[in-house]
This record gives C-alpha cells, sequence and structure tokens, in this order.
C-alpha cells in the first residue's frame, strides 16, 4: 500500500474509484484452472454463494480503507465493462478535468 499511496494522491493522475454490489461482483465470478484458463462452475459458485459473498464484503471493509483518498467514485451498478468505459468517459469528459 505504501508503494499505492503517491499515486492516488497525486494531482497528475485522476484515481476513480469503481464501486459495485456484493451481489453483482458475485454474479461475475469466474474460476480458473492452474494454467490460468476461466471456466464457469455454476453449480460449485451457488453452493459456496454465502461464503463467496462473505468474502466480498470483507474485501470491501479492506479496501475501504486504502482507497478513502479517492475522490471520484463510479457506480458500476452491474453493467458491462464496454457500458462502464462509455459512461465514466462521458461522465469525466463532462467535468473537463
Amino acid at each position: 500500500m505504501d508503494n499505492l499511496k503517491p499515486f492516488l494522491l497525486s494531482t497528475n493522475i485522476l484515481s476513480i474509484e469503481l464501486t459495485d454490489s456484493a451481489e453483482n461482483i458475485f454474479d461475475r465470478l469466474v474460476f480458473s484452472d492452474e494454467n490460468d484458463v476461466i471456466y464457469k462452475d455454476d453449480a460449485y459458485k451457488s453452493k459456496h454463494k454465502a461464503h463467496y459473498l462473505r468474502e466480498i464484503k470483507v474485501d470491501f471493509a479492506w479496501y475501504a480503507s486504502v482507497y478513502h483518498n479517492i475522490k471520484y467514485r463510479f457506480d458500476i451498478e452491474g453493467h458491462s465493462p464496454d457500458s462502464v468505459v462509455h459512461s465514466l468517459i462521458e461522465q469525466f469528459r463532462a467535468l473537463d478535468i
């Protein structure tokens, strides 16, 4: 974290915290094998849903302390990456940063 903090506080870098609900993050959860090949296992994911949601919420708490200095936040709201990129560009273009 000490290495990241100067970048988050820099006036030359636009830091944006992307947020979403624990449920939306869980919905996007995929797995990978030892060769980093991504695969879906919806049965396993559903069986362990409570565990994964708890872990996501623990991550929220930790990252809140890490990212508390970030001025800009953007709620993904479960949207696709393409949609988020378009919305981010439009929102921050309007700010003329």
